[in-house]
């Protein structure tokens, strides 16, 4: 993928700009870093630290404030340059709950077939067919007999 690992920096009006924008007035930013992650290594939670106080946001809120083209996942680290930029280092595009799109598509290139490439990324799930009598029976669907 070519967001396997993916790198950004940022300036510190560009962040001032977005806190600002959805109402947290910090002043001037002095740091973020990030307090807490998911099992999964995700940013849960980041502390941006201004001149006149600080805020707490999730990975989630940051990445919706700044675009997803720009923080392209919740997966990263965050570093303050020596020009005081701040530099978002990350992998992935994407939620981290989902397939991989590019891990499929070259499970795909290689033969393997569509319910187990499924059953690879959504282990103990069962491929059936909406509607068949089979889910129809047990009132899946909204349709019980």
């Amino acid at each position: 993928s070519p967001d396997t690992y993916w790198r950004v920096a940022l300036s510190k009006s560009t962040l001032e700009d977005a806190l600002q924008a959805n109402g947290h007035r910090v002043g001037g930013l002095r740091g973020v870093r990030v307090i807490s992650r998911s099992a999964s290594g995700r940013v849960q939670g980041l502390r941006a630290q201004g001149t006149r106080g600080q805020v707490d946001l999730s990975g989630v809120w940051l990445r919706g404030a700044l675009g997803p083209s720009t923080l392209k996942s919740t997966l990263f680290e965050v570093r303050q340059g020596e020009d005081g930029r701040f530099v978002f280092i990350g992998s992935g595009r994407g939620h981290g709950v989902g397939m991989s799109q590019w891990g499929a598509r070259a499970m795909a290139r290689r033969g393997v077939s569509y319910s187990q490439i499924l059953s690879d990324f959504y282990p103990g799930t069962r491929l059936e067919e909406w509607g068949s009598r089979a889910l129809s029976a047990r009132g899946v669907g909204g349709v019980s007999r």
